[in-house]
């Protein structure tokens, strides 16, 4: 099941947003040539909404995660095909070919897409190529048909069965859930990695930093790889408090806000918390700042 989430175009940018109204009698599909790590939906989404330096744009961006990004209203023209007749005729999907995401998904999350559109606009004739409109080579992986040929592609988007909730929310950042700099531990049942590589048994049963969030993945600081948040669990801190007494755990390693090593002498030893950080806290007999991790 996926869902569209709408981050529009801001309707003053009129370079990239004409406000032309449309009757969809197709859908044109794109790819976005992106290669690069974390160039996802999300991310083309926020290049439409921040500014495009070019003087392009399109109605949707789908990559393997449920979440569909919504550029524009369904019945307002975009800049995508290279002609006029494409670009007020047609709602453009751009499909992400990041390094780090499964492409064979973001095709099966395509076809869910259209089965939506097909089914909310029965003006909606027919699926076609960039290359239809331009002659450029695109959607290239698509029409290379190293994962799906366009003939089955088409197939798959003549069944009448649209799984897509037919609601779209608005933009919400996730940032609040396993936000940047929180603890989780990896699971012993996880398999893969988002990007869908085996996890190697030494790397489970760990605890690992948040580094950056997407919609269902979160990037690890420790492995710097992508790994799927149903395989995670968020590590409650303790809610220290000032004069509270503490000890350093015998794992603790470094100081906080340092590079130094805590001692050995000085682990295992009843202290006061002075002040309260967000993921430390000060030791008043040591007047050195120490993990929330590290102490007990």
């Amino acid at each position: 099941m996926i869902r569209f989430i709408k981050h529009y175009i801001p309707k003053t940018n009129t370079r990239t947003r004409p406000g032309a109204k449309i009757t969809p009698s197709s859908i044109t599909i794109h790819e976005t040539d992106n290669t690069q790590v974390r160039a996802n939906a999300r991310a083309h989404a926020l290049l439409q909404a921040n500014g495009n330096p070019r003087q392009a744009s399109w109605h949707l961006q789908v990559d393997d995660e449920p979440e569909v990004y919504q550029s524009l209203p369904f019945t307002e023209a975009a800049y995508h095909s290279g002609t006029y007749k494409g670009n007020y005729s047609s709602i453009a999907i751009e499909m992400c070919v990041n390094q780090d995401g499964n492409y064979q998904q973001t095709v099966l999350n395509t076809i869910q897409v259209i089965n939506f559109l097909k089914a909310k606009y029965p003006t909606i004739l027919r699926v076609i190529q960039h290359h239809h409109w331009s002659r450029k080579n695109c959607p290239r992986i698509l029409r290379s048909a190293t994962v799906m040929s366009w003939t089955d592609f088409l197939a798959q988007t003549n069944k009448k069965t649209p799984s897509t909730s037919a609601k779209a929310i608005p933009y919400q950042s996730t940032n609040h859930l396993f936000p940047k700099g929180s603890h989780v531990h990896l699971t012993a049942s996880a398999t893969r990695y988002a990007t869908g590589e085996k996890i190697p048994n030494r790397y489970k049963n760990k605890t690992y930093t948040v580094l950056q969030r997407g919609s269902n993945r979160l990037l690890l600081k420790e492995l710097y790889s992508w790994v799927h948040t149903k395989d995670v669990v968020a590590l409650k801190q303790a809610a220290f408090k000032v004069g509270q007494k503490v000890r350093i755990k015998s794992s603790a390693k470094k100081y906080a806000r340092s590079t130094k090593t805590i001692p050995k002498a000085y682990k295992n030893k009843s202290y006061t918390i002075q002040q309260v950080g967000q993921n430390d806290v000060l030791i008043k007999e040591l007047y050195s700042w120490v993990k929330k991790d590290d102490i007990q």
